[in-house]
This record gives C-alpha cells, structure tokens and sequence, in this order.
C-alpha cells in the first residue's frame, strides 16, 4: 500500500549562533588643510624652515617663551600664509619678523597696536602708512616688500630683535621716543646694506656704537640721541660719507671728536651736545654744507675755531664747556647765522663788533645771541647779547 506523508511537519531549529552582520562602507574622510596640497604637517615644516633661516631653531622650539617662539606658534597656528613661490615665502618671513618685533616690545601694552598680527591683512597694512608724518609700514614692490617700518612714541618696551637685520630692502628703520626700548643695537643689522634712516632717539639703548654701523655706508641719517650709549666715537665714522644728518647727544660719549670729521662734507647737522667729550674742536672747515652745529654741555677746551668757510651755518651752540680765550670776528662774517650762544664757558673780552652788526637790521638776523656778560666786569662784554650769564 501506498504511505501518505503527514500532513504537518516539525518546526526547523534555529541556528545557536546568529550570522555575522555586513557593515555598509563609508568613503574616507577628508581632513581639511590650510594650504591646497600641502598637509598640515608639511606646511609646519616648510614654515619652520623658512624660520630657521632667521632664527637659531633652539629659540623656536615649542614650550619656549621667547618672542621668536610666541612670532613662529602664531605664523603657523594662526596665521593662514601657504608657502611656496618666492613672493609667498617672503611674506611669511616678513609677517614672522614683524611678529617677533611685535613680541619682543610688548605689543600687547603698545599705545596704538594697529592692525599687527591681522590674519586678513598683508604685513603691509598692519600699520598703515601715513606719508604726512612718516608713520607706519611702508612696502615697494607693488606693495609686497617691507623697506620701512616707523613706529615712534608708542610705548614699545623691550630689546630690538636681531630678526630685524634678514629685511634686505629695508631703507629706514625709525622707533624713536619710545623711551623703553633697551639692550644694544643687534649685530645682524650690519646686513642692512640699503639702510639710509636710523632713528632710535629718545629709548634707553646702550653698550657702544657698534663697529659694523659705520660699513653702512648707504646711510644719510644717524639719530642716537638720548640713550644710555657710552664709549669713544670711532673714527671709522667717515666711512659714513653720505651722511647729512647726526644726532649722538644726550648719551655718555667720552673722548675727543675724531679728526676726520672734516672729510664728512656732505654734513649739514652735526648734534653732539650733553656727552662727556673733551679736547679742542678738530678742523671743520671743510664742512660748507653744515647748517647746525650744537656741541654744548661737553668738556671741551681751547680757542674756538674761525668759523668762517660754514658759510651755511644757522645755528651754533658751543655753550656749557671750558672754552677759552677771546670770540672770533670772522663768526659775525656768516650770512646766514640766527642763533649763538656761547655762555657758560671761561671767554673773555668783548663781543666782537662785527657779531653785534648781524643783531641790527629790522628785522635782525642774529636772533639769539648769549654770551657770560653778567657781572662786574663781565668776563664778555657785550650790549647787544639777547640774553647773559
């Protein structure tokens, strides 16, 4: 006979262990860059060795305080600047050299900080240049290439960072009347070969002036004046030659005024005053172009010179020192005089007539005549002196 099969069937077990489940695959993620091609990575090392190059990498090592390393964290963590071509390379040089001038100086306490450290901005407007006073960032090269940086009376306080020397184009580097700027004078700025302006007047600088400043022959001006600088000037100074203008009063300059003064003819201001120099007033008389003279509150001695070949001279102040002997005619032969003052001194006789004619004319030329006419007898006599001592 034929069996039929049951009509119902045991229930399948299940399996004891379920089947591994199959994760859908995600594409990779894309980690964003600054810079397009370059990882982070490689833009940190690119930048540390455009920094290298300016400054010793132990000063830029992570951890450090310095300004360097404070200028090199924010060029790489928060400023947005891509290396590559030259142009590129040299704003991250210029923005890091500025940074560290910037940190250096306490640029957060600084009276108008501008626009320093504006990721927006090229270097070049942090401190936007104003041709009437001279003020500010200036750049050539279609505005790419920093060649001035004045920053004066800001209250910047600390040292001048040696990075300041690796601006090759730089032309003036004014930051006076800051009061507080210290230290001396970096050697690496003997690499600023088209430097024509320094003006670090009115700060508290010291140390002697450096042997390298006088191979910066491009230079036309030299402003010094009143710091804490001491020690001889150098005779190597007429390297100087183009030099029109220098002021290193107010400091603690001791010695004499060197011989080849004379042969730094293109001079036309000559401030000396307040030191501690001494000896005779060397021969000047090739100095035709000198309009300003001021020597006073010195130790210097002897007669006084002629005078007679500055032609040009319109102020001279030899007051305050230990001069002797009787004041030359040939000083009322300069046409252009309007101020001298020669009190405090140990002169003696009389006003020569010829200085007094040039306080006459309506209106007189010589303005501001002084002289030790107080006293009786006065050791200078003199009835047309504007004021005596």
């Amino acid at each position: 006979p034929i069996i039929e099969a049951p009509t119902t069937t045991s229930p399948t077990r299940a399996p004891t262990t379920p089947l591994p489940t199959i994760s859908p695959t995600n594409p990779p993620t894309i980690v964003p860059t600054i810079c397009s091609g370059l990882t982070d990575d490689d833009r940190t090392t690119a930048i540390r060795a455009i920094v290298v190059s300016i400054s010793p990498g132990s000063i830029i090592e992570e951890g450090s305080s310095t300004p360097q390393s404070q200028a090199f964290n924010w060029v790489v963590n928060v400023d947005q600047n891509c290396p590559g071509s030259d142009e590129d390379n040299t704003s991250i040089e210029q923005r890091y050299i500025l940074a560290v001038l910037y940190y250096s100086t306490n640029g957060a306490d600084w009276t108008d900080s501008g626009a320093f450290l504006s990721v927006n901005l090229t270097e070049c407007l942090w401190r936007i240049p104003d041709p009437a006073s001279g003020d500010g960032i200036f750049c050539t090269d279609n505005g790419t290439v920093v060649n001035r940086i004045a920053i004066d009376d800001n209250n910047l306080n600390g040292t001048l960072p040696s990075e300041l020397g690796s601006l090759p184009s730089l032309r003036a580097l004014l930051l006076d009347s800051n009061e507080n700027i210290q230290g001396t004078i970096p050697e690496s700025f003997k690499e600023l070969s088209n430097l024509t302006f320094l003006d670090l007047d009115n700060n508290t600088l010291s140390g002697t002036i450096p042997e390298f400043l006088y191979g910066l022959s491009a230079l036309l001006a030299v402003d010094l004046n009143y710091n804490d600088f001491s020690g001889t000037i150098s005779s190597q100074i007429s390297q100087l030659s183009n030099l029109n203008f220098l002021d290193l009063s107010d400091n603690f300059f001791n010695g004499t005024i060197p011989d080849v003064i004379n042969i730094m003819t293109s001079l036309n201001q000559l401030a000396l005053y307040e030191n501690e120099l001494t000896g005779t007033i060397p021969d000047i008389s090739s100095l035709a172009e000198l309009k300003e003279l001021f020597l006073y509150g010195n130790f210097l001695n002897g007669t006084l010179p002629s005078f007679q070949n500055l032609g040009q001279l319109v102020e001279l102040d030899l007051s305050d020192n230990e001069f002797t002997g009787t004041i030359p005619a040939t000083i009322g032969s300069l046409p252009n005089l309007t101020s001298l003052r020669v009190h405090k001194n140990v002169l003696i006789g009389t006003m020569p007539v010829q200085i007094c004619l040039l306080t006459s004319p309506p209106p007189p030329l010589l303005e501001d005549l002084t002289a030790d006419c107080l006293g009786i007898p006065p050791p200078v006599e003199c009835d047309c002196c504007t004021e005596c001592f």
